[in-house]
């Protein structure tokens, strides 16, 4: 698993321990998709239809378990749609490439990659400072419109994302210990 870097300093706390940032989820949320950003991220969504049928028409925000039924909405007829929830989730996340490539390090404009060797270490000094548990995966991608933090668009596939997320309210400032990872590559 490999961690890409946007600056070349910020290799040390990897190799010998120190401290990293770890943003909200929502840090990563911009309109158009770009690299590390994308319109979806700290999405909650899964429906039967896609929430773009009701824009423009009625607006939910934070719901679960919502039926709409002989709906007639713009022309485009809704006979049964159930919004399970659709809410916004925020949360810590670290996100890791489970490949390595140059290609992949220029397109998300870093200048180096680190190979994780502990992870486990990683999260269990970062659970004792969040007093969270992390829930991590591999994010799966579809081309459907449900999302969640492991579930994207196919259009982020190439990032071949393994995610950590900690339910913690704002991003820290975390202490790692010595020996999570070591040096893939430096951009020359």
């Amino acid at each position: 698993m490999y961690l890409y870097l946007t600056k070349k300093e910020w290799i040390e706390p990897w190799l010998n321990g120190g401290e990293i940032p770890i943003n909200l989820a929502s840090t990563y949320r911009k309109m158009e998709r770009n690299g590390i950003f994308t319109p979806d991220e700290n999405l909650i969504y899964e429906a039967t239809h896609p929430y773009s049928v009701l824009q423009g028409v009625i607006a939910l925000e934070d719901v679960r378990g919502i039926t709409l039924t002989n709906v007639n909405i713009n022309g485009y007829q809704i006979n049964h749609m159930y919004i399970k929830e659709r809410r916004e989730e925020d949360g810590l996340i670290l996100s890791f490439c489970n490949h390595f490539s140059e290609r992949t390090a220029h397109r998300l404009e870093k200048e180096a990659a680190i190979e994780i060797i502990d992870i486990d270490k990683l999260i269990k000094s970062i659970n004792r400072q969040t007093k969270t548990k992390c829930k991590r995966g591999n994010c799966e991608y579809t081309l459907g419109h449900n999302r969640n933090h492991f579930l994207k668009s196919y259009r982020d596939a190439w990032q071949d994302e393994h995610r950590l997320f900690w339910n913690h309210p704002e991003s820290i400032n975390a202490q790692i210990p010595r020996g999570i990872g070591t040096i893939k590559w430096l951009n020359q």
